[in-house]
């Protein structure tokens, strides 16, 4: 059915926010140790890996915690309804050395980095790309703006450039998801230490009272008189102080499953991301003369082909008399049309982001966690879709 006004209302409110080396020292321990740190998962088991690293644990925490906060019964094993590889070298002891030829380079960040490539390559083993975890080098902060260059830490000259990183199974973003279930291709999701560290919640801890002992000693009595006696002695008790719940420094875990999910939801066209971007000719969103208004870009999104497999029903949470009450097709083309229209700033003064790949995962990211400590610089059009588009994952994810 093709859609035509009427939800949206005027085009012009939506469009102004309303929407809206060859030195490889760890390769022998790597063999040993990918299986560890790393663990793949698929729609065929029944839980979730065991030895899931505790990054991706925690985030299958949240993310259920968050569908159950807006009474949403998805299964734990729907999370990743297709083959996924999920890596993180959390909690490994990595040696500070680094190759001579670049004694500029953090020694642990680089084993890091050796022990990422390696546990890429052994279980993306047929990907036609090779992945982009990489150290930052000289030629790198070269071609980067000003805004993108940090001084210290993650993204520095000789650090890690990424905190997470997601590369799409070429099967899942090219093939329909009854073919792609027959190669099993498995989709990329890493985290590095980093990345791990500004995931995780610190939980509150509860005040500790050891109570008042009291305690009474007897002694006998001596010559002449043999009386006994006793003395009591009570220690007062203390109370150590609770500590108060730490939240979440970024979502990294969720901002790299949000990429997951934007690939699988396309149903083997790309991405919803691609789809989003290319349903109009001679999109140009930087430029106020030619941007496309939201009304035309979402009348277009509902008429695409592309879009008509999330005109479905969540059976288990969104089935009422017999309607639609949960529509993934139109929530998810309000918020990407939003995404598309309403960037995010770069940090620094740098101007605005206008990836709209990278402001849908993030703002999925703080959908999962909204207490996240940074803000990621969504509009409040975006901020108020958070239950209608967890809602709408959600009828997705239980199609499977």
């Amino acid at each position: 059915m093709a859609y035509h006004k009427g939800i949206l209302g005027n085009g012009n409110n939506v469009s102004n926010g309303l929407l809206g080396t060859n030195n490889q020292p760890l390769v022998q321990q790597l063999a040993t140790d990918s299986g560890v740190m790393a663990a793949s998962a698929g729609s065929g088991a029944s839980t979730l890996p065991q030895d899931m690293p505790k990054a991706w644990k925690e985030f299958a925490d949240q993310t259920l915690k968050t569908f159950k906060e807006f009474g949403l019964k998805v299964d734990r094993t729907k999370l990743f309804p297709t083959p996924v590889h999920l890596a993180s070298p959390e909690n490994k002891d990595f040696p500070s050395m680094h190759p001579n030829m670049h004694k500029q380079w953090d020694g642990t960040d680089y084993q890091e980095w050796q022990w990422l490539l390696k546990d890429s390559v052994i279980n993306q083993p047929d990907h036609p790309k090779p992945i982009s975890w990489k150290i930052v080098q000289q030629e790198d902060l070269l071609a980067m703006k000003n805004y993108d260059r940090p001084v210290t830490g993650k993204g520095s000259l000789g650090h890690l450039k990424q905190a997470g990183l997601a590369r799409s199974s070429y099967d899942l973003a090219n093939s329909p998801l009854g073919a792609y279930r027959n190669r099993g291709d498995p989709y990329y999701l890493g985290v590095s230490t980093e990345g791990a560290e500004r995931s995780s919640i610190i939980p509150s801890t509860p005040d500790i009272t050891t109570p008042d002992i009291t305690t009474t000693e007897t002694f006998g009595g001596g010559a002449p008189d043999f009386r006994e006696t006793s003395q009591t002695t009570t220690t007062k008790g203390t109370t150590t102080k609770g500590t108060d719940r730490i939240p979440a420094k970024q979502n990294i875990t969720g901002h790299e499953w949000a990429h997951y999910i934007d690939v699988w939801a396309s149903n083997g066209q790309g991405s919803l991301s691609q789809i989003a971007t290319t349903l109009l000719p001679y999109q140009d969103f930087t430029s106020s003369m030619s941007r496309p208004t939201a009304h035309d870009l979402y009348v277009a999104w509902m008429n695409d082909d592309r879009t008509k497999h999330l005109d479905v029903v969540d059976n288990i949470n969104t089935v009422m008399q017999g309607s639609k009450v949960n529509n993934p097709r139109e929530i998810l083309g309000k918020f990407y049309v939003t995404a598309m229209l309403n960037p995010i700033p770069l940090p620094n003064g740098g101007g605005m982001n206008w990836n709209t790949k990278e402001n849908i995962a993030r703002a999925i990211g703080v959908f999962i966690m909204p207490d996240q400590s940074q803000d990621e610089g969504h509009i409040q059009g975006i901020k108020d879709m958070r239950g209608n588009v967890i809602g709408a994952i959600a009828n997705l994810l239980n199609q499977e």
